[in-house]
């Protein structure tokens, strides 16, 4: 998952918009063929890793709403009704520690 968010970045440095949205497309075709066989801490770190890679490189919305449907069913938690820094706070294998830490 981190050569996938490297190469997130990588594309990021390509002048041309559309190899990006290219890359982009590219990595979440692997996401999802690979992603179906993960258990759910393998799902959220997946998750985890590419969100914060589309969302440092100012990804368009739709790349990542696309990207966020493969997980859509696999939390507990309606992705919909998040921000991407919640969604990013809620995946992560210690988010739910950190969610409520300015109340503990």
């Amino acid at each position: 998952m981190r050569a996938l968010a490297l190469k997130i970045f990588a594309a990021d440095r390509f002048d041309s918009i559309d190899k990006y949205v290219q890359v982009i497309e590219e990595i979440a075709e692997e996401t999802q063929e690979i992603v179906e066989s993960f258990n759910i801490l393998e799902k959220r770190i997946t998750c985890y890793v590419i969100l914060e890679a589309l969302l440092i490189t100012n990804c368009r919305e739709e790349k990542i709403k696309q990207f966020i449907r493969l997980f859509e069913n696999d939390f507990q938690f309606d992705l919909k009704k998040l921000t991407y820094p919640e969604i990013l706070d809620s995946i992560q294998p210690n988010g739910l520690i950190y969610r409520n830490k300015d109340s503990v």
